[in-house]
């Protein structure tokens, strides 16, 4: 695991109460915290998460959450040639939309929500003023790329994981944030790293070790 060490701890029963949210990172696949993380009220996942075995003894199976990008075509056939799982969203309790950054994003969004409205399934998208927080807690010591920003772009993890730090009263936890670390992005993934794009690892890792250092947050292991 390659998250911040100030508090990992096993959950309690108490803590099955709150929230879990899982990253994407490789070192879920370390242990085997799927019955855990099934145990909790809400699980939270994001983007082109996958729980199907044998991945599901790891990462579990529930997902009540569902942040999902505006970088990504949600359908079906989009998952198909990505090699992805498709998921409808009848599956889940809640969509979270993340991303109205451009035209495309705005066209996804509407098209899920098309769906969501057919199945029943909420839908809304991310507080723009949650997402101007967490990019001012994560300021950079020089501007990114070939830009003149200061600040970094937040990915749908760390807003996922702001949301519910900002909402929610019970226990937090996170496991799977690795920040490219590892030797892949995702834990599915059969190739190394992505691109890391917009995103800053550092600045990430930055923002998430206050929160756990603080106590807002515990890293389940």
């Amino acid at each position: 695991m390659t998250l911040p060490t100030g508090r990992p701890r096993a959950a309690k029963d108490a803590d099955y109460e709150g929230v879990v949210v899982v990253g994407n990172g490789p070192s879920l696949l370390e242990a085997e915290l799927g019955d855990s993380i099934d145990r909790f009220s809400t699980v939270v996942r994001f983007n082109e998460y996958r729980t199907e075995p044998p991945l599901d003894k790891h990462v579990g199976t529930k997902t009540d959450v569902w942040f999902a990008c505006g970088n990504y075509q949600n359908t079906k056939e989009h998952a198909e040639s990505r090699e992805i799982t498709w998921r409808h969203p009848s599956l889940v309790r809640e969509i979270i939309f993340v991303g109205f950054g451009d035209v495309e994003g705005y066209k996804t969004y509407q098209a899920l929500k098309e769906t969501c409205d057919e199945c029943g399934t909420p839908i809304r998208p991310i507080c723009q003023d949650l997402v101007t927080r967490c990019r001012e807690g994560m300021p950079l010591s020089k501007p990114f790329k070939d830009t003149n920003r200061m600040t970094a772009v937040p990915s749908s993890g760390a807003l996922a994981l702001a949301h519910f730090v900002e909402s929610q009263t019970g226990p937090i936890f996170i496991c799977g944030f690795d920040f490219l670390k590892l030797d892949r992005h995702h834990y599915w993934a059969k190739y190394k790293n992505n691109p890391v794009g917009w995103h800053s690892p550092e600045a990430e890792e930055s923002f998430i070790s206050n929160l756990v250092h603080a106590g807002s947050v515990s890293v389940l292991i």
